[in-house]
């Protein structure tokens, strides 16, 4: 359906256009100097579309045509839209039933950062004995290399490696590490 959505519009932007080069053709077929003015001066389009009906009409509507049909068109994108973000809509009331902003706001901040097996250096074998909880982030990234990705949140630091988040509260030292899937 988006297909057919952009394709409306296209067609609608395409008549515009092309009754937007009619009418500069028409200005130009009655003197150079209303091609030159209806180009480069504001409204002097205007003053000969009502000047020169007659000569102008054919493009004016077709202009009028495009632009129904792209509104058309946008009208119809938006219906399929309304219809897919409300289903997307549902789908979450039924995950996530009678949760409200502040419950949801505590499961965000209460997530478990106590790894299942510590993780050690990624891609190297996994020491039992390491955990990155206390140390610099900066050593950490000196160690593993140049992580995959970093996030700041609400003061909140969180950097990626492969199988690995490494969480500070201060952006400085590790609190709390997590082993995820890749």
């Amino acid at each position: 359906m988006a297909i057919v959505t952009l394709c409306v519009i296209g067609l609608g932007w395409l008549l515009g256009f092309i009754g937007g080069i009619l009418f500069l053709v028409a200005a130009f077929r009655e003197s150079v100097l209303w091609g030159v003015a209806v180009l480069f001066i504001p409204f002097a389009g205007m003053v000969f579309l009502f000047k020169y009906w007659d000569e102008a009409k054919r493009a004016i509507l077709l202009q009028v045509l495009g632009f129904l049909v792209a509104v058309a068109g946008m009208t119809l994108g938006a219906k399929t839209g309304k219809a897919k973000m409300g289903g997307m809509a549902a789908m979450m009331d039924a995950k996530l039933p009678g949760l409200d902003a502040t419950e949801l706001e505590a499961m965000m901040t209460e997530t478990s950062l106590t790894p299942e097996k510590p993780p050690g250096k990624v891609g190297a074998p996994v020491d039992a004995e390491s955990s990155f909880v206390g140390r610099a982030l900066l050593d950490i990234r000196n160690e593993l290399g140049p992580p995959k990705g970093t996030i700041t949140a609400r003061g909140t630091t969180t950097v990626f490696y492969a199988g690995l988040e490494l969480v500070s509260d201060d952006g400085e030292t590790v609190c709390a590490q997590r082993i995820v899937a890749d």
